[in-house]
């Protein structure tokens, strides 16, 4: 589990009591994480200009992102604003292990999203030769096609996984579900559209074909507090079980259509 509200917390508070410092990481354009080297995440304390009893102006703790070479502050985030969006990542990360994604047909959120509101379907009866009505609390539908199956039948897809194609590629060099993640939290520049935003209550804008695979600023500071602390596959593995990452295929689908091609360098 990343807890991102306990990590980011944790990350300010070592840093006000420790003038510990975390680096900044972006994800570039070919989905891999990269150290921005001229900045740094720390706490700076504005000196203090009028003191008497009671009454003190100055003094105060900001904890930003400032220029490592001559300390000039680049941004001192909304830390409500932070919190709130830490807050929905958390939301949408679930416990499962990557070799158990498959219970995420168990989380009420995901149901929430993908399982239809029938409770009948049809089949062929080969005694009678006849359609037959069946009646079911189990039923989903594909995701792509619309098929309804029962739930021992429908498969997990991975929107977003650490492979692109056919050839497997390294875990670090690969942050695509980390980015469609923050992207529900409204933490890249374009937000989430489309119908599990809707679902889920996240409406965002998509300004640009390249808007939702970059993090914006307050994206940036939460990853690079994340990764200060955890590990890449610790961050990957939970963003790809996360709710939105998973998403229910028929068998013929899944098969058929694997990663999605945006035509993304980790999509192809």
């Amino acid at each position: 589990m990343l807890n991102a509200l306990s990590t980011i917390n944790q990350a300010k508070t070592i840093s006000n009591f420790f003038a510990k410092e975390h680096k900044v990481y972006y994800i570039n354009e070919s989905g891999q994480k990269t150290e921005i080297p001229s900045l740094v995440i720390k706490t700076v304390t504005s000196p203090i200009v009028h003191q008497e009893p009671n009454f003190q102006v100055g003094g105060i703790q900001y904890f930003g992102a400032y220029e490592r070479q001559n300390g000039k502050s680049v941004t001192v985030p909304d830390w409500d604003e932070l919190i709130r969006q830490a807050t929905i990542l958390d939301s949408l990360i679930t416990p499962l292990p990557r070799s158990s994604y498959r219970q995420i047909m168990d989380v009420p959120a995901w149901q929430q999203i993908y399982k239809p509101a029938i409770t009948t379907r049809q089949k062929w009866n080969w005694l009678t030769n006849s359609i037959e009505t069946v009646d079911s609390n189990n039923l989903y539908a594909c995701r792509h096609c619309g098929v309804i199956l029962e739930k021992e039948q429908i498969e997990i897809d991975h929107q977003r996984s650490k492979t692109i194609g056919k050839d497997l590629m390294p875990e670090p060099h690969l942050w695509g579900a980390t980015l469609k993640l923050f992207r529900y939290a409204g933490l890249t520049n374009d937000g989430a559209v489309g119908f599990k935003a809707q679902k889920l209550g996240y409406n965002g804008t998509l300004n640009s074909p390249l808007g939702k695979y970059q993090l914006n600023n307050s994206g940036a500071f939460i990853f690079s507090l994340l990764v200060s602390s955890k590990s890449d596959i610790e961050i990957q593995n939970a963003a790809e079980t996360s709710i939105p990452n998973l998403r229910p295929l028929c068998g013929g689908c899944n098969k058929r259509d694997g990663e999605p091609h945006t035509g993304l360098p980790w999509n192809k």
